[in-house]
């Protein structure tokens, strides 16, 4: 029986509850995978990719630490919440989201043009480059490229027969923009 030893269980921290975390890969158990319980030591089993069967004996065993590991999956998805995207919805009727991010926000994506790092790498890939700054590009470059943008749309609007916009915004199951 040929297997892998594992030292992590998904992404849900499950892997305290676990020890001897093993994934099979050929043989009989070919996708397949094992854990042995450290509160009473029974082996678990599961089909490779999955981790249900190591909440489901957690909660049918112990529900005490079951209780404990869940209320800690919660805490982390509720942050992880926090973080998504906001519904069109909500971007539209909350000032709050229509203010300006201060300048050391870290959704600001254009303060990598500010890192030294950065810099360097794009010398290397043209040494005469001279990379824009963060307050240039978001005060100079973007509104001069929206107003080009927004006039060649008028142009083409203006002079055609006929119009027809579609929109395709969505996102995955846990609610993540894709």
């Amino acid at each position: 029986m040929s297997y892998t030893v594992k030292t992590k269980i998904g992404r849900h921290g499950l892997e305290q509850y676990y020890e001897d975390f093993k994934e099979y890969i050929t043989g009989d158990l070919k996708g397949k995978t094992s854990a042995t319980c450290i509160l009473c030591k029974e082996i678990v089993w599961h089909v490779k990719n999955s981790t249900s069967n190591y909440c489901h004996h957690l909660q049918r065993k112990h529900k005490a630490e079951y209780d404990l590991w869940s209320k800690n999956a919660s805490d982390k998805e509720k942050n992880l919440n926090k973080m998504k995207q906001i519904s069109l919805e909500d971007s539209l009727s909350s000032p709050s989201h229509t203010s300006n991010y201060g300048p050391t926000h870290p959704h600001l994506p254009l303060s990598i043009t500010e890192k030294l790092a950065f810099i360097q790498a794009m010398k290397t890939v043209d040494p005469k480059l001279r990379v824009p700054s963060r307050r240039s590009i978001t005060s100079d470059y973007l509104p001069k490229l929206h107003e080009q943008i927004v006039n060649k749309l008028k142009n083409a609007c203006s002079s055609a027969d006929f119009l027809s916009l579609t929109f395709d915004g969505w996102t995955d199951r846990r609610m993540r923009a894709s």
